[in-house]
């Protein structure tokens, strides 16, 4: 099956030999500017969710750098992501997992800074020191008048002075780090100074201020982070010393003199490890140590504060949980008449089970009863182990059936609105003697050619090159959303995931249909990045069970202005299988600005 979709992804060919070379060598560590602003911004947007659309276009130009042709897009899979930049992605999602956008709800300076497991200040616009956690009692940290810091002799360097006071002068918007000698008492101690713009004060306060973090890390090699750090690169024992010691700040002859060898056999073994860490030099190797350093000690620290999630109304959609056989926990909603004929409605990624009041009103109106369940890994229904494609389709269909047992459904028209258009014709394929007919309303169709990804918006464009081609990287661009989702920024989420698409931000001006959609992305996040990882690999395999097997009746509404998914590429679908297509206007949120679903399902009952 494997083979089959690689095939079908290839349908406009290989690259030639003179592609891969150009792909190569742009992102190869030799080529620094583009590995250094993706490593930057990683972390930005693991201490900023604001810098979240800033990964995503680097993130984007570093997958397809090289080749007119954008090379991910080819079923070659090249391995150029590099082991490097693999580490720093694992490393800050750990920190989003730990912190998250947790700094931006606590009420005060200090009491955030205690939960930084590092030395820590907090300083103004002017560089004046407001706040300072404990740790900083192992530094020396000269004040001079009125509190002003001394970056100087913090520093112990001017080129580090002068960056420091310029992200100052800019506002501090993004990210900053450098590797610095400063005084720690009566040694000397290399670290990693690590900046960010924060805002003290909760989301309900009405006085919330501007302030700029500097985070001091140190490195600490215990035995246990040496033994991570050996098995991540295959470092050797002696190989695994000298990262330790560099990381201390110690010169190349030190090592040399220390280990009784000359200093070409230490700059020798240095070169095997850049090659293992797929670093370029000393500062970067020094760089990657001291932010593993640092992720690790947050791993191991304290709890944070939570963060508050949207809370909505839910008069028009009762929310219930039912455990399954197995112990797991499935949550779905109902709305519409309690005891009308049944409809299956089988959700999107970013867009929820609850749909909206006035569809639930309509559906009580012409006797139906929505049932609506959120899949593992959304909501409040728990996560189902990532296996193979058809593994999954097989659970789901399982859990699902559970469920209309329990509630004694003998009988249903299953509805699928964007993603969940496959797991309806997966469940109508799973249960056909239950199944009246298959409505797809804005629905996602087979992904056959190369094209049809190349063709997406950038925003899901670049999503679908990370879950097609290096998915172990995907939970951290998830992650990474989610904190700008969690941190208030919704409607900043919201319009790079739609601003391709008039019709779909005209569609967001009506205050129903942004709730819902708001509604919508908050169930996607608030169990964490498990289910849109899940739903971007099955979205992307070929489907278990081929629509061709479906014997009911079914039908399909798509928009014209729809950028997701084209109606031409839909119309194709639909002629091989002679499934009638109904067009009508609306973009992705065609269900909210429509009768089209209940009319569709008023056919069947």
């Amino acid at each position: 099956m494997a083979n089959e979709q690689e095939e079908g992804l290839s349908a406009e060919g290989e690259l030639n030999q003179k592609e891969r070379q150009a792909a190569a060598v742009s992102t190869h560590p030799a080529g620094r500017p583009a590995v250094e602003q993706l490593v930057s911004d990683t972390y930005a947007a693991a201490l900023d969710p604001l810098h979240y659309d800033q990964l995503l276009d680097t993130w984007q130009a570093y997958l397809t750098a090289g080749s007119p042709r954008d090379f991910i897009a080819s079923t070659s899979r090249i391995k150029l992501i590099h082991r490097q930049v693999e580490t720093h992605f694992s490393q800050a999602f750990e920190i989003l997992e730990q912190v998250g956008t947790r700094s931006k709800e606590t009420n005060t300076e200090q009491e955030f800074l205690e939960h930084i497991p590092s030395p820590a200040i907090v300083l103004n616009a002017s560089g004046c020191v407001v706040a300072k956690n404990s740790l900083t009692s192992s530094l020396a940290v000269p004040l001079g008048p009125d509190r002003q810091l001394d970056l100087k002799s913090l520093l112990g360097d001017e080129g580090a002075e002068s960056d420091v006071r310029a992200w100052l002068r800019s506002g501090g918007e993004h990210f900053a780090s450098l590797s610095a000698r400063m005084t720690h008492q009566s040694n000397r101690q290399t670290y990693i100074l690590i900046g960010h713009k924060l805002t003290i004060g909760s989301r309900s306060s009405k006085t919330k201020q501007d302030r700029h973090l500097l985070i001091f890390v140190s490195p600490q090699l215990t035995n246990e982070l040496r033994t991570q750090l050996t098995d991540m690169f295959s470092l050797t024992s002696a190989e695994t010393d000298i990262v330790s010691a560099l990381a201390s700040g110690v010169t190349l002859q030190w090592i040399a003199d220390t280990r009784g060898t000359s200093v070409d056999t230490v700059r020798s073994q240095l070169k095997s490890i850049f090659r293992k860490t797929g670093t370029s030099g000393q500062s970067d190797l020094v760089r990657l140590i001291l932010s593993f350093c640092f992720t690790h000690a947050l791993v191991d620290h304290a709890d944070f504060p939570k963060t508050d999630v949207l809370s909505t109304p839910k008069d028009h959609a009762v929310e219930r949980t039912f455990q399954l056989s197995d112990g797991r926990c499935l949550s779905y909603f109902e709305l519409g008449d309690p005891s009308g004929t049944p409809v299956l409605f089988f959700h999107g990624i970013l867009s929820g089970p609850r749909l909206s009041s006035k569809i639930a009103e309509h559906a009580r109106d012409r006797g139906l009863r929505i049932i609506a369940p959120s899949r593992p890994g959304y909501g409040g229904s728990d996560r189902l182990r990532m296996d193979s494609v058809d593994w999954v389709c097989k659970r789901l269909n399982e859990d699902v059936n559970e469920l209309l047992a329990c509630l004694k459904v003998e009988h249903a028209v299953i509805a699928g609105h964007m993603m969940g258009a496959v797991y309806a014709f997966q469940f109508a394929a799973f249960r056909p003697e239950l199944t009246r007919a298959i409505i797809s309303v804005s629905g996602a169709i087979p992904i056959v050619e190369a094209r049809q990804i190349r063709s997406l918006p950038p925003r899901q464009r670049v999503i679908a090159y990370t879950a097609l081609h290096t998915p172990k990287l995907l939970p951290f661009l998830v992650r990474a959303g989610i904190s700008q989702i969690k941190a208030g920024h919704e409607d900043r989420f919201l319009y790079a995931l739609y601003k391709s698409s008039p019709a779909d931000l005209d569609a967001l001006r009506d205050p129903l249909i942004r709730q819902v959609a708001l509604e919508g992305v908050h169930h996607a996040v608030s169990a964490g990045p498990h289910g849109f990882c899940m739903d971007s690999q099955v979205l992307l395999a070929q489907w278990p069970n081929s629509p061709s097997e479906v014997r009911c009746p079914v039908r399909i509404f798509h928009s014209p202005d729809d950028t997701v998914v084209s109606i031409e590429d839909v119309k194709s679908f639909a002629a091989t299988h002679d499934f009638p297509v109904t067009e009508a206007e609306g973009g992705q949120f065609m269900l909210h600005r429509s009768d089209v679903l209940l009319e569709a399902v008023a056919e069947f009952v």
